[in-house]
């Protein structure tokens, strides 16, 4: 098992991932939650030729099942597994590199993040707190920040 770097051919992977994992994961409403994956969907195209994001990959056997993505070096916007990898180390794994390379190149020395509500157990385990410095994206989610 390995952590890579994500690179453009693995997006189409990445998308059935993310919406594999927040269909399975993730409770809301059905519009909201069509409405998320849509949005995730675009924002994995968006930053995978990015420079300054961290974007990494989980490979087992070379099959992806895991990833993390953070912008600017301090905006976690994505950390999905795979529904049946959940619990087995593959996001800690992914956070805590993703964690150790903003360390290296932010200026801003926290990572921010709005987290679904059952990930918020997560990310405490992880020093994340949570956080009054940045807006909630909708009722769904909480605003957490790790400060380093």
């Amino acid at each position: 098992m390995t952590i890579k770097s994500v690179v453009k051919t693995d997006i189409d992977d990445l998308e059935k991932i993310a919406e594999l994992a927040l269909r399975v994961s993730v409770v809301l409403p059905s519009d909201v939650l069509q409405e998320l994956v849509e949005h995730t969907k675009k924002n994995i195209t968006l930053f995978a030729s990015k420079a300054d994001c961290v974007f990494l990959k989980y490979e087992k056997n070379s099959e992806i099942i895991g990833f993390i993505l953070i912008k600017d070096y301090w905006n976690l916007s994505d950390l999905f597994v795979l529904p049946e990898y959940q619990s087995s180390g593959i996001g800690s794994a992914l956070l805590l590199e993703g964690l150790a390379i903003c360390t290296r190149h932010s200026t801003k020395q926290f990572v921010r993040l709005n987290s679904s509500r059952n990930a918020v157990q997560f990310y405490k385990k992880h020093g994340f707190c949570e956080s009054s410095n940045a807006p909630a994206m909708g009722e769904y989610s909480v605003p957490m920040e790790c400060i380093y």
